[in-house]
Order: C-alpha cells, then structure tokens, then sequence
C-alpha cells in the first residue's frame, strides 16, 4: 500500500485513507483482517506484484495464493502495524514477520 493512504493519530489509532471500514474484509475470502490479527503493511513492489489495487485488503493467505510464495520478514515495510509488540497478530502473520528467506 501506498504510505501516503496511512495515517496514524495522537491517540496511536490507524487511518486507512481510502479504506473507509474500521474492521476491513480480506477482498479474497471475505476474513475481518483486523479481528483475525491479519492488518499488516508489505512493500508497494510486493503488493503490485500480487495485482492488488492499493486500497484493497488481503489475509496474509490470500495474499500468498496471489503470490505463489510464502511471505518472508523482507516482503514487510517498517510500518508499527508489524510490529508484535505493538499490535495483535495471527499465529500465522507472526511467522511471516519473523522468518528468514528471499523476498
């Protein structure tokens, strides 16, 4: 996604630009990404290489299936959405963030 879609404000809370639902559906399965731990930011390159529109919201599997690989820590931008300490992830997001491969 594109930074400038992201916002953070004083009180810490994400602003999607033009995602405009606070609980946003994966556009592949329908999965409410933000209660399932799944919110997280890749790289723009990363993105457009799955041949997903910058507003749009993806799990981290279906991003994958677009993909034809397994995410790796390199596929994540430095946003604190991905960081564990900062917010709830899925068993499955945290193994993509912390797991060693090419990107």
């Amino acid at each position: 996604m594109n930074d400038d879609l992201l916002r953070w404000d004083r009180a810490g809370r994400l602003h999607l630009g033009m995602v405009t639902d606070l609980n946003p559906p994966c556009c592949g399965c329908g999965m409410d990404v933000c209660t399932a731990g799944e919110f997280y930011m890749v790289h723009d390159h990363v993105w457009a290489a799955a041949g997903t529109c910058q507003c749009a919201v993806l799990c981290v599997g279906c991003l994958e299936a677009r993909l034809g690989r397994q995410l790796t820590a390199g596929d994540f931008s430095d946003w604190p959405v991905n960081d564990s300490d900062q917010c709830h992830h899925s068993e499955r997001l945290r193994a993509r963030l912390t797991s060693k491969g090419a990107a």
